[in-house]
């Protein structure tokens, strides 16, 4: 795949920094230079605790490639979120088992092109660094560097191909730089290589120029730059790189502590026979095993070395900062390695993080820009509607106990409105309970049930303790 309609000569066009760009740029590395710094840059804390100032993305998918943790703090948003794929439904409202195209021709690209897949493959490479772009591989008959003819597509079988990419893959953005312009300031051509982003071969990598309608941009936890967001691993980059250290000190010191060595202490007033070639060589054979005793005169053997160091206590403040700041609980993060798991309410303050992150993110930024995409060029039928819903599935199912405990709660709830609602049947008692929903009682069932006597006592106790709140108030 080549690029066939720009050449090296655009290169010198190819990025053009805006003044707002250039004076963020400025910023950002003046900030850089300053952290850490204490007593008029007397003391350089960065410096003394080996802190990269400013990682850049080659620094970030290093780490996310050969650090557990680092790879935990990309990956599991990523992960939870697309846990189950969202299901999407024409706004129109249609018979029972019936689709409309909308909904037929979706379904065809996640089955035939595993659309939610590369999605989720792209939501996870965005996180390594400040962006991640989805590239369509559009049926039109023209190059990536053209933009998408609609009128070449008829229908999802026009999608040949999905493929996500890393900003690291990027290598030049071309912006537009007009003012007037709908998408002034946004990338008009990402150049993309397009080989392995780890030079696996590189003797096939190329490069081509991809027009935007062809690239869906993924950037998440935006600040003042609708195009960069901020690299999940930047905010606890110190950390990681600190476990890092810590766990690699620990390894090393392992090994040598295991690796023991000997003290051998010759008495002042003996004499060596064979200028201690015996001795030597009992030492060697003991140390190499294939001796468990020595046989040594005159000398006193002491053991070098052998002490162990646990790094739990100076990785587990680490480990808080990650959680503290990503919101994954620590036993998450840890794995399961001491049976350990997250418990219920850890489970439920991660899960909300992940919901609001669906629907602040995930919904908007891949979901439905995709969908968009693909309708607006003719992959993807028009909804009937007008407009489709994103229901994403519930992150967690109760337990058979947490059921148990739900529809119990439910139980009471029916013992103290029940005299209040004639009309129910044993069939809709069992009902509510299984399900929380009343009945549609209608109002033949209703139409003789006395108004409520609010002087009544019985009525007061039930509002006294249904509303404990109210009755203190007043």
């Amino acid at each position: 795949m080549t690029d066939t309609t720009t050449t090296d000569s655009d290169d010198a066009e190819t990025y053009e920094l805006t003044a707002d760009e250039l004076a963020g740029i400025q910023m950002r590395t003046m900030l850089a230079a300053n952290l850490g710094k204490q007593y008029d840059g007397d003391r350089d804390l960065y410096e003394a605790f080996g802190w990269d100032e400013q990682p850049g993305v080659e620094d970030f998918y290093a780490m996310y490639l050969r650090h557990p943790y680092a790879r935990a703090v990309v990956d599991i948003p990523a992960t939870t979120t697309w846990r189950d794929p969202p299901t999407i439904t024409d706004s129109v409202e249609m018979g029972a088992g019936e689709t409309t195209a909308f909904e037929d021709d979706l379904a065809t690209l996640e089955d035939d092109e595993r659309l939610w897949h590369y999605a989720r493959r792209a939501d996870k490479l965005a996180g390594i660094g400040e962006y991640g772009v989805l590239v369509i591989g559009f049926a039109d008959n023209r190059d990536l560097a053209a933009p998408v003819d609609g009128g070449e597509i008829d229908g999802p079988a026009d999608v040949r191909w999905l493929r996500p990419f890393s900003q690291l893959s990027v290598e030049d953005l071309r912006l537009d730089d007009d003012p007037q312009s709908d998408r002034w300031g946004y990338p008009e051509y990402y150049r993309l290589d397009l080989g392995d982003e780890d030079d696996a071969t590189p003797e096939t990598s190329t490069t081509a120029w991809v027009h935007h309608s062809r690239v869906i941009h993924i950037a998440e936890n935006l600040l003042d730059d609708d195009i960069r967001g901020t690299p999940r691993m930047e905010p606890v980059y110190n950390a990681l790189f600190d476990i890092e250290k810590t766990l690699g000190a620990a390894a090393e010191m392992a090994y040598r502590g295991a690796d023991y060595g000997l003290a051998v202490n010759v008495d002042s007033g003996y004499q060596l026979e064979d200028g201690g070639d015996r001795m030597e060589q009992e030492l060697q054979e003991f140390m190499h095993g294939f001796s468990k005793t020595m046989q040594l005169e005159g000398a006193d053997v002491e053991q070098i070395g052998g002490n162990d160091i646990d790094p739990t206590p100076i990785i587990n403040p680490e480990i808080e900062a990650i959680s503290a700041y990503t919101g994954m609980p620590q036993s998450m993060l840890k794995g399961n390695e001491t049976g350990e798991r997250a418990t219920t309410e850890d489970r439920k303050e991660w899960y909300g993080s992940i919901a609001e992150r669906r629907e602040q993110t995930t919904t908007p930024i891949i979901v439905r820009d995709l969908i968009d995409r693909l309708t607006e060029y003719g992959a993807v039928s028009q909804p009937n509607g007008g407009g489709y819903d994103v229901a994403w599935p519930p992150l967690a199912e109760q337990s058979e106990s947490d059921e148990a405990d739900v529809q119990a709660t439910r139980a009471e709830v029916l013992q103290q409105v029940q005299a209040l609602l004639a009309g129910m049947t044993t069939a809709d008692v069992v009902e509510f309970i299984e399900t929380g929903e009343f009945p549609d009682l209608g109002a033949e069932s209703t139409a003789d049930v006395p108004p409520i006597d609010e002087a009544d006592e019985n009525v007061q106790d039930y509002y006294g303790s249904a509303f404990p709140e109210a009755e203190a108030d007043d």
